[in-house]
């Protein structure tokens, strides 16, 4: 993990599936800058094509409004072909609800409770392979 501006930064990568993952620390409170700071990594390892991406926020706190924006934005739209949250508790359940119902992100978006079925869900409709997913 990366530690920026006095707290932990969520580690963010693209993996041999081709899926971008973010994966955030345990008590997590994402702000305007945090989803800013991954958003430039995901265009990095998107270039140009739309990928699937993986937020798991399953330690997150809260998010906030701003956040949950700019995280549905038109910026991220372009580069998400689909996005799942895995959710394990009341609070990331929550919290990913809200930002279905709120940001309404123009991407398709589900949550799950188990991460296989949330990754085969991802790359259902985004045929991979490890030559297409180096980045």
């Amino acid at each position: 993990m990366l530690r920026e501006g006095g707290h932990e930064r969520a580690q963010v990568f693209l993996d041999a599936c081709g899926i971008f993952r973010v994966n955030y620390p345990h008590g997590s409170r994402i702000e305007l800058d945090d989803v800013l700071w991954i958003r430039a990594r995901h265009q990095q390892a998107a270039g140009v094509r739309k990928i699937p991406v993986l937020v798991d926020a399953r330690s997150v706190r809260s998010m906030s409004l701003t956040a949950r924006r700019a995280a549905a934005g038109p910026e991220i739209a372009r580069i998400t072909s689909r996005l799942v949250v895995p959710v394990d508790g009341p609070i990331s359940a929550v919290i990913g609800n809200f930002f279905m119902r709120v940001a309404k992100p123009p991407y398709p978006t589900r949550l799950f409770t188990e991460v296989d079925a949330a990754e085969a869900w991802l790359l259902e409709s985004h045929p991979t392979s490890t030559a297409s997913a180096q980045a």
